[in-house]
């Protein structure tokens, strides 16, 4: 394989939607990365001037990242999951077998690389990941998790990218629809939940704009003292509640309505759906 020298790029990119943009943004801020470590396919002329005005290369056709391929740059799958196979169908075939990192959901590594081998001619090496939308403000939780033919520069390179914009956690794939269940839907929970605070200071009698505020901030503040804090979170909750208080009368109700449970029945629908969309996905392709 030709040796991939310091001016070429490290991440050719199918595709480049908000949450790819956010890690790319996100690995150019933290210095570990520059814009030329990057090429970009996407088919808007919109989304090749908005790449542009951040220095990172754009091309319209996905035969195009054939020289940084060739040269060492590893792929990244940034297109939405629905169409992977579509629009794997146009990329070039490559001269060695190439590494990849996948951020599209529900993809495994196993079904990736037999869908890219047979437009690249080899077949690759593949790293699914699972990133979640704080991300795209750097505080992103990751789970990385290789194929196991995955060389150690493909995690290298993988580990480095996402640390650029959260946390990384190294799992077995297996474990990928637990961790949707926890981190990467995770963030819709905690919205939910805000959503619902501002409901309830609502009926209180605090104006609509007033209570979503309240909320908001709140979530915010609550968040920012954990990542602050070595504590876990029950003892940060068990600081906030005193015996016989206001906070502890709300956690009352909690408990009594069955608050632990709900939770832990979400999560389990959360990941038993996960198991589900991957086994229609693979039915699908066989019946093609």
């Amino acid at each position: 394989m030709t040796t991939n020298p310091d001016s070429a790029p490290k991440l050719a990119l199918l595709g480049c939607g908000n949450m790819a943009t956010a890690i790319v943004v996100g690995a150019i801020r933290s210095g570990r990365f520059g814009p030329g470590d990057f090429i970009a396919m996407v088919p808007s002329e919109a989304s090749r001037e908005r790449l542009g005005g951040l220095g990172i290369p754009a091309v319209s056709q996905a035969s195009e990242l054939k020289p940084a391929l060739d040269g060492g740059a590893r792929l990244m799958m940034a297109v939405k999951p629905q169409i992977v196979e579509e629009a794997s169908k146009a990329l070039p075939q490559v001269s060695d077998p190439i590494g990849v990192i996948n951020i599209a959901a529900g993809w495994s590594n196993a079904d990736l690389a037999e869908v890219l081998q047979c437009s690249l001619g080899k077949r690759p090496r593949v790293v699914r990941t699972m990133p979640n939308t704080p991300s795209m403000v750097g505080e992103g939780m990751t789970a990385i998790a290789p194929a196991p033919d995955a060389s150690a520069e493909d995690i290298a390179l993988t580990e480095s990218l996402f640390r650029s914009v959260g946390e990384i956690e190294r799992i077995e794939e297996p474990m990928i629809d637990p961790f949707t269940a926890v981190a990467g839907s995770g963030p819709a929970y905690i919205f939910r939940f805000t959503e619902l605070m501002a409901r309830a200071g609502e009926r209180l009698g605090l104006s609509p704009t007033l209570a979503a505020r309240l909320a908001r901030q709140t979530a915010v503040g609550a968040g920012a003292l954990m990542a602050d804090s070595d504590l876990p979170p029950e003892k940060l909750c068990q600081n906030v509640t005193s015996k016989g208080g206001m906070t502890a009368e709300a956690l009352r109700v909690f408990e009594e309505n069955g608050l632990d449970e709900i939770v832990s029945q979400a999560a389990e629908a959360c990941a038993a759906r996960g198991a589900v969309l991957a086994r229609e996905a693979a039915d699908r392709r066989q019946q093609r």
